[in-house]
């Protein structure tokens, strides 16, 4: 392509890359009441059929949101010695 030259495109660009993040934030304003899929679908650039197919792989349990990382609390009782060791201060 030529420095001179631009290029527009127009219409749904092919073979985008949707997270499972978007997809499922897409799918649930198609959920919200009184909303049609295809104006959902036009405003984020998407065919509706494959609104659809995202919604058939989340119903199949295909499409999940990762898991997020969970922290357990620890608390220590005492030392080896039988000496209690003092709570360290939480973290703001």
């Amino acid at each position: 392509m030529d420095s001179r030259t631009v290029e527009i495109i127009t219409g749904r660009e092919r073979r985008r890359r949707w997270s499972v993040a978007d997809k499922l934030r897409i799918l649930a304003e198609c959920d919200a009441p009184g909303v049609q899929v295809a104006e959902v679908a036009a405003r984020h650039g998407v065919y509706r059929s494959l609104v659809f197919q995202w919604r058939r792989q989340a119903r199949d349990g295909l499409l999940v949101a990762e898991r997020t990382p969970e922290f357990v609390p620890v608390r220590v009782a005492a030392d080896r010695h039988g000496e209690a060791i003092p709570e360290p201060e939480p973290v703001p």
